[in-house]
């Protein structure tokens, strides 16, 4: 268990978040924080991608991701977790498993665990991820 400011703390010996401890969170509580890397991924110099990680449980975690207009996440792929996501506000454009998306507020996609999948942002754009397991991967 940990402060939810830490956004680095992981399970002893493993790359899974480590729980808050706290069951309830307020959105104005939890603090933004700039990434630079996803996986062994580095966002160029033109992107912004900050994250507030809004609650870790046992087997997943909920964060938001905010992206400037014109981040890039190139396509790659995570063989340790899947993930859903909802576009909360922006636009952006999909890359999942050879198929070209354009998703708008409150469309959803999912990354399968080893599918291949990246995103850019054709406008500031705001998702929520859920990750399972809860893996920490900036």
């Amino acid at each position: 268990m940990r402060d939810i400011t830490d956004i680095h703390a992981v399970r002893p010996g493993t790359n899974l978040t480590a729980e808050f401890d706290r069951v309830f969170v307020k959105d104005g509580e939890i603090p933004k924080h700039r990434i630079g890397i996803v996986g062994s991924l580095a966002f160029d110099e033109k992107s912004s991608v900050l994250i507030k990680l809004l609650m870790v449980a046992d087997r997943m975690h909920m964060q938001k991701v905010f992206c400037t207009e014109g981040t890039v996440m190139p396509v790659h792929i995570h063989p340790d977790h899947s993930t859903i996501v909802r576009l909360q506000e922006g636009k952006m454009k999909l890359f999942i498993d050879g198929q070209t998306y354009i998703a708008r507020p409150g469309d959803v996609w999912h990354h399968p665990r080893g599918v291949p999948h990246g995103h850019e942002a054709l406008e500031d754009s705001h998702v929520i991820e859920i990750k399972s397991p809860a893996v920490k991967t900036w």
